[in-house]
């Protein structure tokens, strides 16, 4: 796998984290926080600003964003969307880092990247506590380590990474989740989705996006009339479109720990969708079910009709923090 190192002078023109490690972090959780990986691309011969994030939670788990929009055509505008296909990050999405050494010997927070590749934040900062990243494109001594800001990894098949530290003072993740975009906020979009009832969640679906913190490229759901869930992943891709046979043959064999709950809910006041899981105690996730009544494109990505929208609302601020976007087999 061949890639070459983009590098951009520019500054960084968002406000950045004041303070810096002094001394190398033991832990993952150190790293915790939202980073820029906005960097300049060439599109039809003219320069331009991509615009993204990179979230890093407490235990290393990777959350990649690219603004809605971007891609050939675009340098991207508005709100943000997960990163996904070719865009900047899109091979670390659901990736968790774990604490290991690069190719070269130095100690770093490490994960996988695309298929054999290695991504790494370095434990030793740079000049005035800069991030220091290396990126290894799967065979010896094709390793280059990144130091400074806006900078681009460009690999094979159009894969991209980029990351710049340390970590941003705004948006936090809490004010990042506030950025994302909503299905139904778009002013052409208006009328496309609408809440979804029991019965139009009920059956068999396909996740047609990567779902963190899960790292497996490929996920596929069962709704059950009588309550029960099921779920089924695949670590790499390619995904395959399974038919509705197919995969009620699969979720018969698997045992139900999880169940599932249609609610009128007074607080939202829309139905929601309330998952609960036999084998932890006063577990509850609630999700906020819409049903894609319009086809339509959206940041990029193309919804269908009869698509389902869950958005994971927190129990506390009842903000949105996650977008599942899945498909029904038939």
């Amino acid at each position: 796998m061949e890639f070459k190192f983009v590098s951009s002078t520019a500054l960084l023109a968002l406000g950045l984290a004041a303070c810096a490690h002094a001394e190398q972090p033991n832990d993952v959780s150190s790293l915790a926080g939202v980073y820029s990986s906005a960097h300049s691309v060439t599109v039809n011969g003219a320069r331009l600003q991509t615009n993204g994030y990179i979230e890093i939670d407490r235990a290393g788990h990777i959350t990649a964003f690219e603004q809605g929009g971007e891609g050939e055509t675009s340098a991207g505008s508005g709100c943000y969307v997960l990163a996904n296909g070719t865009a900047t990050n899109a091979g670390l999405q659901g990736r968790i880092l774990t604490r290991g050494v690069s190719p070269v010997g130095e100690a770093a927070f490490q994960t996988r990247a695309g298929d054999d590749d290695t991504f790494g934040i370095l434990l030793e900062p740079g000049a005035n506590g800069q991030l220091r990243w290396f990126f290894h494109a799967g065979r010896p001594n094709n390793t280059v380590t990144v130091n400074g800001y806006r900078n681009v990894v460009n690999a094979a098949n159009h894969a991209s990474y980029s990351i710049s530290g340390p970590a941003l003072a705004t948006p936090t993740p809490d004010e990042l989740r506030g950025m994302l975009c909503r299905a139904d906020s778009a002013s052409s979009q208006t009328d496309a989705t609408r809440n979804a009832s029991a019965k139009e969640i009920e059956g068999y679906w396909q996740l047609l996006l990567p779902s963190n913190p899960w790292p497996a490229a490929c996920q596929w759901f069962s709704y059950g009339s009588d309550g029960e869930m099921k779920s089924i992943d695949k670590l790499r891709g390619p995904c395959a479109s399974n038919s509705k046979a197919q995969l009620q043959e699969i979720f018969s064999a698997i045992p139900a720990v999880i169940s599932w709950q249609y609610d009128l809910s007074p607080v939202y006041n829309k139905g929601v969708l309330i998952i609960k899981r036999s084998d932890v105690k006063g577990y509850a996730e609630i999700w906020e079910p819409q049903i894609v009544v319009k086809p339509f494109t959206n940041g990029g990505v193309a919804f269908e009709a009869g698509d389902l929208l869950l958005y994971l609302t927190d129990l506390q601020s009842h903000k949105i923090v996650w977008i599942r976007h899945l498909r029904k087999a038939s």
